[in-house]
């Protein structure tokens, strides 16, 4: 695992390194806890938050500065997307509560989350797709912030505690080479 400190951003085990825990989020075809693999047992559980759960295909802009298709979902205080439309093997996991500030930043449906030594840069369809996701986000951001222990017991309800679940730390996980 890699850690860059103050980014929150915990780096998995790649198969590439012959490493064999590979998290996805098929029961069946996980190998190893979501604890063992990095990821907070609440981003791939239940969602407690009653706040409805989005997924879709949006734009992310890599750190080398191009738009790549991935697949979103907003989980509880987390905000997980995949690779591929199956949606089954993470490539990253971002804690909202660790969010320092979350917008649409343009009129034809980018938005920003600003994590302290990250910036996430997504795309939706158009302004109304954006603004539903940052409503929601900023909801579910605001919800967990305001009551830390819903946190931990939505990461012990489901599967146990990786300190995922803490609104003091700035967690966010990612798979190697998928940015």
């Amino acid at each position: 695992m890699h850690s860059r400190k103050g980014s929150g951003i915990f780096q998995l085990p790649s198969s590439k390194n012959n490493e064999s825990s590979t998290l996805t989020s098929s029961a069946s075809t996980v190998k190893g806890t979501a604890e063992e693999v990095g990821i907070p047992p609440g981003a791939l559980g239940p969602d407690k938050s009653n706040f409805k759960v989005l997924e879709a295909k949006l734009q992310k802009k890599s750190r080398k500065g191009f738009w790549q298709a991935r697949y979103f979902r907003a989980n509880n205080h987390y905000l997980i997307y995949f690779k591929k439309s199956k949606m089954q093997k993470i490539c990253c996991c971002h804690d909202l509560c660790t969010a320092k500030n979350i917008e649409v930043s343009g009129r034809f449906g980018y938005f920003d989350l600003e994590f302290e030594e990250d910036l996430v840069q997504l795309k939706a369809e158009d302004l109304d797709e954006a603004e539903t996701w940052v409503e929601n986000l900023l909801a579910r951001r605001k919800l967990f912030s305001d009551n830390p222990a819903r946190n931990s017991q939505i990461d012990e309800e489901s599967g146990g505690s990786s300190g995922g679940g803490d609104s003091g730390s700035n967690n966010s996980s990612r798979g190697k080479g998928n940015t």
